[in-house]
């Protein structure tokens, strides 16, 4: 499995046979959009930095999202079927359930949707725009989580060690930092001291996931 950044949150989960984007929102460049080759778009909430209708016409790809994002494509040209937490949808090798993640008040009352991404030999947390830690974890213990470390109205570095503490073993892919890089240097140094498995890719850059750890 590859994860490769595209921006502040945007994401594209890769096999061999088969690959996925997530939250293409209004910040990744059109250029980038219109060189993605992907089977699906999953959204995660509505919120513009993660929902973007022009690039998602672009991509012109079949969208799995909350009912805010199947009400705003309604009229459009791109396919969108709803998804709610504990929905399993399956694109070719990829498995994907969506989870409830708390983005804290500022997003009350849209749906905020966390993605366990898996494959036959590893899985993947993707937190969304987690900002308060109030949900379950992942029912299977996973090889790397992605969480959002900016602060703000997500996870601030503190928050966000605190929370990657619970996956033992994970690596820990930071996200949702582009906005304040001092956030992110903050994260990886408390990061270094609780003993966590880092890897801060930048854009565009890849990530491999193999035997539960990940290398760029």
């Amino acid at each position: 499995m590859f994860i490769t950044k595209l921006n502040n949150a945007g994401l594209v989960v890769s096999t061999a046979g088969t690959s996925i984007a997530v939250d293409i929102g209004k910040d990744v460049p059109a250029v980038d959009v219109a060189a993605l080759a992907v089977d699906a778009v999953f959204i995660s909430h509505i919120h513009a930095d993660h929902f973007d209708l022009i690039n998602l016409e672009t991509l012109a790809r079949p969208v799995h999202g909350p009912r805010e994002v199947v009400q705003a494509l309604a009229g459009s040209t791109v396919p969108v079927q709803k998804i709610e937490p504990g929905d399993h949808v399956r694109i070719g090798e990829i498995d994907v359930i969506a989870r409830t993640v708390d983005h804290g008040p500022i997003s009350a009352p849209i749906v905020n949707l966390g993605f366990e991404i898996s494959t036959s030999d590893h899985r993947v947390w993707f937190a969304g725009d987690i900002a308060r830690d109030t949900e379950p974890l992942p029912d299977e213990p996973v090889d790397m989580i992605l969480i959002p470390v900016g602060g703000g109205k997500v996870f601030d570095p503190a928050a966000a060690v605190t929370y990657a503490r619970r996956f033992k073993g994970a690596t820990v892919v930071p996200i949702h930092f582009d906005y304040s890089m001092a956030a992110l240097l903050e994260f990886c140094e408390r990061a270094q001291l609780a003993g966590l498995d880092i890897v801060p890719a930048g854009i565009r850059e890849q990530v491999a996931v193999t035997s539960g750890k990940a290398t760029l």
